[in-house]
């Protein structure tokens, strides 16, 4: 009987072929995992931010949104959340806002004053911003409040210009 020492030419092609499909399929996989995580962080922010607003009405008492860009995370409820890994309030370099009227370049993650949310039993909120993008800069959301009667909480996606979710 005769018996092999080591491989064949054809078992090392296909060896490496696997791992040439795999480093590719890592490769492309990664970059679109972070877009979801920070489309799914704006998704949970917003959420927030509304059950925030109608906690504020249905207790009759003024709540505190609150933002900490430094350490990326918000509070509000009692409740801190921490954004996912690869995802920060950050702007993008040459993008203009406020994604509703875009006029003048971004300069800060937050433009809510002093970084929070002031939402009184009304139904009305502090106008303002947040932006939220990837630790590659390759995505940017924004979850704006504009000034209204009754504010109410939009969503956008920057992709060469702002579009609302």
């Amino acid at each position: 009987m005769k018996t092999h020492k080591g491989i064949t030419l054809i078992e090392a092609c296909i060896t490496l072929a696997l791992i040439s499909l795999a480093t590719i399929f890592t490769l492309h996989v990664i970059p679109n995992m972070q877009h979801g995580f920070a489309r799914s962080d704006m998704q949970a922010l917003y959420q927030a931010i509304v059950y925030t607003q109608r906690h504020a009405i249905l207790q009759r008492n003024k709540e505190i949104f609150t933002f900490f860009p430094e350490n990326q995370t918000y509070t509000f409820c009692g409740t801190t959340h921490r954004l996912s890994k690869g995802v920060r309030f950050g702007i993008l370099p040459d993008v203009l806002g406020p994604p509703s009227s875009p006029h003048a370049p971004l300069t800060r993650a937050c433009t809510f004053k002093h970084n929070q949310i002031i939402m009184h039993p009304d139904g009305t909120m502090s106008a303002g911003a947040i932006y939220i993008t990837d630790t590659n800069q390759q995505r940017l959301y924004a979850c704006t409040i504009a000034v209204a009667p009754y504010a109410y909480v939009r969503r956008y996606r920057w992709q060469n210009r702002w579009q609302k979710l």
